[in-house]
């Protein structure tokens, strides 16, 4: 008698070949996905970073990249040419501090710095007064 695979045999190996092969193809594009996700955000963190040490915290304002940083090199420069964010600063209630005697003031400004497709940092800026 000849040793071989029925066919029962191979279409199950076919089936579980094909199962475990979606299942890794699905693994490498959620992958992916997130890949390009990350790197998005961290895109727009360094966006704003960049951008948050150029607010005024007194007024509300649009900053443009390309007006506060001399770019040389162009690929850079057409990446954040039009690049801007909003500034919206809002003064908290200060608190005070201290004793009677040595009375000190602690005033706190929020700033919340939004660009313009998403992506969004809240800065607060803190001020004491003695």
């Amino acid at each position: 008698m000849k040793k071989s695979f029925s066919l029962i045999e191979v279409i199950i190996a076919i089936s579980l070949l094909s199962v475990v092969l979606t299942s890794l193809l699905q693994i490498k594009e959620n992958n992916l996905f997130l890949f390009e996700k990350f790197n998005n955000s961290i895109a727009i963190d360094n966006e704003l970073a960049v951008l948050s040490s150029y607010i005024d915290i007194e007024k509300d304002e649009k900053i443009y990249l390309k007006d506060k940083i001399d770019f040389k090199d162009d690929d850079i420069r057409k990446l954040y040419k039009e690049s801007f964010a909003e500034v919206k600063s809002t003064k908290l209630d200060p608190i005070e501090v201290g004793s009677e005697e040595y009375p000190i003031k602690l005033n706190i400004t929020e700033s919340l710095l939004q660009l313009k497709e998403n992506g969004a940092k809240k800065i607060y800026t803190f001020r004491l007064e003695y």
